[in-house]
């Protein structure tokens, strides 16, 4: 066949399979509905946000929202299951954190590392250096990091409300 037929069957297939695409109105009018009039997307949004919470690779909180979501998907009527698809090195679950400035007086300071960061074995005493912004000052305290902690600035976290007519809005 010359490559015109082939181009022009093609295109005839694809013209025609458009029309096995559309599927029944009357089951796209249902699902809109239940959509509009018996959504529980703000619900399942705030479990998994605020019970199971942060979910990263590798956490105990991401194992427990894959399994509250397989139950979830069951509950309607779903064939769900989970499938390993590959193996997570590290494990992050983020333990209790605390700090205290022991000089020139003992304060007690909120803290939180970063994901993924590494866990001390236990109590550990260090200076701390403010966390460099530019190539300049991460060469004028090179030689204080070793051993130090890292003081960064807090990102501020984003919270959704949820509008009037239901959307979840930052």
């Amino acid at each position: 066949m010359s490559r015109y037929g082939v181009v022009f069957l093609s295109a005839i297939m694809c013209v025609c399979s458009l029309g096995l695409a559309q599927g029944d109105p009357d089951v796209i009018n249902k699902v809109i509905e239940e959509g509009k009039g018996n959504s529980q997307v703000w619900d399942h949004l705030t479990y998994l946000s605020e019970e199971i919470g942060p979910r990263l690779t590798g956490s105990t909180a991401l194992d427990r929202a894959h399994a509250w979501t397989r139950d979830r998907f069951r509950s309607y009527g779903l064939n769900a299951h989970l499938q390993k698809w590959g193996e997570i090195p590290v494990r992050f679950d983020r333990g209790p954190s605390t700090a205290r400035m022991l000089e020139p007086i003992e304060r007690d300071f909120e803290l939180t590392a970063r994901a993924w960061s590494a866990g001390t074995d236990g109590p550990v005493v260090g200076t701390v250096v403010k966390e460099p912004q530019t190539l300049e000052e991460l060469e004028a305290v090179r030689d204080q990091l070793p051993g130090a902690w890292v003081l960064g600035k807090q990102q501020p976290r984003r919270r959704w409300a949820r509008s009037e007519s239901g959307a979840g809005n930052r």
